[in-house]
């Protein structure tokens, strides 16, 4: 429980930190000094055959690469685009996961094979559909490689793996259209990727894949980013941060509070902590909105999975009270999140049963 809390770092203001790095919740699959391909954002592809479902790793023929977490080889094989390839089912939490690793010289690890997050797994190389050495990284969340897909269960490799010393940026442009255009200056990144950090072309914004972290909820990522104070631009989008290592900085001031007496406002908006809290199985959430308009309030697990929908609707501005009974849930800290147009704010709650 102790970690859990960790992860929940209490933010105020835009670009002030979200979460410590504690948030970035796997081993990245290769060594500090292989940088991650500073151009691609989650969801972004050089054509229209498909919307890109993870990461490229600069790397050198012959590098290691370890196993993001703990878990059970479930496949080791070939195809065109990646060569050889291999997938390890284990867990997040009490969340199953299932993390992808293509263009390897080879496995070193068989089918069905136990390894500890950090074990070596594989060696990089080039092989498939690829020019120049890399390693291609997946993450995909809520099932194992045995089992059917689930929709929108590709994760952000940026969010949830990174280089040590180094910040994670996230954010969303509003209304994004297709091939909408990410600017970001001066260059982030810690190493020179394929080439200089300049802009991110993402071909479609709309993909169900893009967003689909469970807590986040970004259409853009940018990760491993070194310290520093940056601008990020997108059409009439323009968004300045300080970013420092180790933290996850929300450019669209997202937050989550550990302080239960303290209230949130944003442009007039206001979400109040529960009211009892910690209670048993029913409490009041109330919150305030400023005008009229769209609003969404839901409750979630720690691990981002919705476990109730309170509203979603239109609704009046002013104060407004909502019950929320949990007599179905186990015991355990829940996140409860409103969201009005562009505006969210999230806070936690307590059930003891």
């Amino acid at each position: 429980m102790k970690n859990i809390l960790l992860i929940m770092i209490t933010v105020l203001f835009a670009g002030s930190p979200l979460v410590a790095q504690e948030a970035v919740r796997l081993v990245r699959p290769v060594s500090d000094d292989r940088p991650m391909n500073g151009r691609f954002l989650f969801g972004e592809t050089s054509s229209a055959n498909g919307t890109q479902t993870g990461v490229d790793f600069v790397t050198e023929v012959g590098d290691t690469v370890f196993a993001a977490h703990a878990g059970t080889v479930g496949t080791v094989s070939d195809e065109l685009f990646a060569g050889n390839f291999l997938i390890l089912d284990g867990n997040w939490k009490d969340e199953k996961i299932n993390t992808y690793y293509g263009h390897l010289v080879k496995a070193i690890v068989a089918e069905g094979a136990t390894v500890a997050a950090g074990d070596p797994i594989a060696i990089a190389g080039q092989t498939g559909d690829v020019s120049g050495p890399r390693l291609h990284f997946e993450i995909r969340y809520g099932w194992h490689s045995s089992e059917t897909p689930l929709d929108n269960s590709y994760m952000n490799p940026e969010l949830w793996v990174s280089m040590a010393n180094t910040g994670v940026i996230v954010g969303t442009v509003p209304s994004a259209l297709n091939e909408t255009r990410v600017d970001i200056d001066p260059d982030p990144k810690t190493r020179p990727p394929y080439d200089t950090y300049s802009y991110s072309l993402t071909y479609d914004f709309s993909s169900s894949k893009i967003g689909s972290d469970p807590f986040y909820n970004e259409n853009y990522v940018i990760g491993e980013v070194k310290p520093g104070t940056y601008t990020i631009t997108s059409g009439t989008y323009v968004k300045t941060v300080t970013v420092n290592a180790g933290e996850i900085t929300s450019v669209e001031g997202i937050s989550v509070t550990s302080n239960e007496e303290e209230n949130y406002m944003a442009k007039d908006l206001r979400l109040n902590q529960n009211y009892p809290n910690p209670f048993n199985p029913s409490t009041v959430i109330s919150f305030t909105i400023p005008n009229n308009n769209f609003v969404t309030l839901a409750v979630y697990d720690m691990l981002g999975k919705q476990v109730a929908l309170l509203k979603n609707q239109q609704m009046s501005a002013g104060s407004h009270d909502v019950s929320f009974n949990a007599a179905n849930l186990s015991s355990g800290i829940y996140l409860y999140r409103l969201t009005v147009g562009q505006d969210m704010l999230t806070r936690k709650l307590t059930l003891i049963k």
